[in-house]
């Protein structure tokens, strides 16, 4: 027995069943920590999927400040589809961005939802986090909530509860705090809104018996010819309407709420045009039918041309600072016709034109060649008429007295760069409406310009064929964006000595939001909210700049590919720049200033003067045409689309934005990563 004990009692090849145990827990440990760290390799990458979803996602919320709701063109529907396939594409769930080849074994899935309560994986799964750009009652959402999920990670035991990891990411809009522009490009804002008043041209005084003081709000902006134009339908009643042989100036008030431009007024929160006188921007003359005689002719309609094919002209469409006009005009004569010896002449700054009847009917036109200068406001019109030899002032009589029967407007003092008004039934362009009878016109204001919100065209045409009636490109820098004094040009100075640099190398100076809208901003902010501007043309230093940032490999030879409108918000592309927003009337002065910094907006450069050969000529080119360009300027002009407003490279701050209804249109805004 005491054998027996002795041999349970040997210790020999124990630590065989020792080292064996430990071999197998070791094993053991090691499965599980590749189980273990194969499943947080796998969590980390759907992680990094959702952000980019949700940050890719959230570039598109820009959509949300163009909903029908609002005035824009897109439904809510639209904008959350159009965020979510953003997101999608981005995830790695519609196409393979931002998927590891480890992510990609046999049996994985990967499943992604939006606004959700829960996992995508898990049951019960709501939108309760409601839409992306409203919710349910009214108010702004402005957010994008992704989670996502991977099923069928491979495992080592089959008894492993980690198959399956999550991600979840979420975005929301927040105001802009500072941000560093990509180029020195200050771009007007031309949301301003516009309205028009029609006064007596004598006086100034608002029409009476017209609705509202005689003032019409007008729409837009539109472009056209390179200028962001406004417009609307207005009807002056019958009671309103002056009698014969007089005018009706109409008056132009640009500001966030414009009001009435009527002598007497003195706004403060919106600025007048023209200001400076009684006068309106344009005249419309009012006339009657009435027979005339041979001895006693009666003027009827009277029509000033100018170069830009209307009363109203500006630098916009002469290149050497004048402009050439002249004057037609109806005269009745009575039945018998003129005399053969009869006649007609216009006066305008000290010149006479002569009228040559045209044909056999009772309409004169001017023959004479002249011309007049830019930026010197309204032009009065008067006429005349003699039979016979007519030699001297004593031989002419005056029609109406005269007093003024037209007028021609010669503008470029500020950002109105044309101005029409015609008959909306007919669209004569006469600018002569009859007495006694209500005036249906047709009112048009063009603004210098600034940004817009356009409708892409998906038409086939790309790069530098693109074609879109509805996209045309805008000037992002203009050396005459002071009408004509070359002095102010768009561009400002954001860190580097030269505008050369700037433009090569990129803005070095962050700035903030301009909340109080003045400059210098008495609170001193840092980041500063006001940005100096750099004056003159600069155009070889802008050349050299441009040519050397948007080529290949910096060689101002080959320029980097054009893929507006193909491009997404978000999207890396060395043509996608960030620029500064200002006020829409910031460059209106001359000299070195200070601008205030409204907003952000992205901009995407498709041209630019004087661009290398292999740009703007042969198969396959990749530089947009310029949009018209103004007359005088020289070889200095940027151009692009607008993209958005909402900027990935931007610093929240934390608050959120304000919603579409509050910011109609552009916004202020940052996409913040808050989950």
């Amino acid at each position: 027995m005491s054998a027996l004990f002795a041999g349970l009692r040997e210790e020999r090849g124990s630590a065989l069943v020792a080292a064996g145990v430990i071999a197998a827990a070791c094993v053991l440990l090691g499965a599980a920590v590749v189980e273990v760290g194969q499943w947080l390799s796998h969590r980390r990458h759907v992680q990094v999927r959702a952000d980019a979803a949700a940050l890719s996602g959230g570039q598109m919320l820009a959509e949300c400040f163009n909903l029908i709701s609002n005035g824009g063109s897109l439904s809510e529907s639209t904008v959350d589809a159009d965020v979510e396939n953003a997101a999608k594409d981005y995830g790695g769930i519609t196409s393979n961005k931002n998927v590891q080849t480890s992510d990609q074994g046999a049996g994985e899935q990967s499943l992604m939802t939006f606004q959700g309560n829960k996992y995508p994986d898990q049951s019960g799964v709501t939108r309760d986090l409601q839409n992306e750009c409203y919710k349910t009652d009214g108010t702004p959402n402005l957010m994008l909530d992704v989670k996502m999920a991977e099923t069928g990670i491979p495992r080592f035991f089959s008894f492993s509860p980690l198959e399956t990891v999550h991600g979840w990411a979420r975005v929301e809009l927040q105001q802009i705090q500072s941000l560093i522009p990509t180029l020195p490009f200050a771009i007007p804002d031309v949301r301003v809104r516009v309205a028009v008043t029609f006064v007596n041209n004598a006086t100034g005084a608002a029409l009476p018996n017209c609705p509202n003081g005689c003032v019409f709000q007008l729409t837009g902006p539109t472009q056209s010819n390179g200028l962001n134009v406004f417009g609307t339908n207005a009807t002056i009643p019958q009671a309103a309407w002056p009698a014969a042989n007089s005018l009706v100036g109409m008056r132009v008030g640009l500001g966030n709420n414009p009001g009435s431009c009527a002598a007497g007024v003195n706004p403060t929160t919106y600025t007048c045009f023209d200001d400076t006188s009684n006068n309106g921007l344009v005249a419309l003359r009012s006339y009657a039918t009435t027979a005339g005689t041979q001895a006693n002719p009666v003027l009827q309609k009277v029509t000033p041309t100018t170069c830009s094919g209307t009363p109203f002209f500006s630098d916009f469409q002469t290149t050497t600072g004048s402009c050439s006009y002249g004057v037609t005009a109806t005269v009745d004569w009575g039945n018998a016709g003129p005399p053969a010896n009869a006649n007609v002449r216009a006066r305008v700054n000290g010149t006479n034109l002569t009228l040559a009847r045209s044909g056999n009917t009772n309409i004169w036109i001017s023959t004479n060649a002249v011309t007049l200068n830019t930026q010197q406001g309204p032009y009065p019109v008067t006429m005349s008429w003699c039979v016979g030899t007519c030699n001297n002032n004593n031989s002419f009589t005056d029609f109406n007295g005269g007093n003024p029967v037209q007028q021609i407007f010669s503008g470029s003092d500020s950002p109105i760069l044309a101005a029409s008004v015609l008959d909306a039934n007919t669209a004569d362009s006469s600018y002569s409406f009859l007495a006694g009878q209500a005036a249906n016109l047709a009112v048009s204001v063009g603004l210098s310009n600034g940004v817009h919100l356009p409708t892409r065209c998906q038409n086939g045409t790309s790069g530098g064929s693109y074609s879109c009636a509805s996209d045309p490109p805008v000037l992002l820098r203009n050396p005459i964006a002071n009408a004509g004094n070359d002095s102010l040009t768009l561009a400002i100075d954001c860190g580097h000595s030269t505008l050369r640099d700037d433009i090569k190398f990129g803005c070095t100076q962050p700035f903030s939001i301009n909340v109080p809208d003045i400059c210098p901003d008495p609170a001193n902010p840092n980041p500063p909210d006001c940005a100096p501007t750099r004056n003159g043309a600069s155009v070889g230093q802008l050349t050299q700049g441009m040519n050397y940032r948007f080529t290949v490999n910096n060689d101002s030879t080959t320029c980097d590919p054009n893929n507006y409108p193909n491009y997404q918000p978000g999207e890396l592309d060395p043509r996608a720049v960030t620029l500064i927003i200002t006020d829409w009337n910031a460059f209106d002065s001359s000299g070195k200033t200070l601008i205030p910094v409204v907003t952000f907006a992205t901009f995407y450069v498709t041209g630019w003067s004087g661009a290398p050969n292999s740009c703007t000529s042969g198969a396959g080119h990749p530089n947009e045409p310029s949009p018209p360009l103004p007359q005088q300027g020289g070889n200095a002009f940027v151009w692009g689309h607008y993209i958005a407003d909402v900027n990935l490279g931007a610093i929240p701050n934390g608050t959120a934005c304000l919603g579409p209804g509050q910011q109609p249109g552009v916004t202020p805004c940052a996409i913040a990563l808050t989950r």
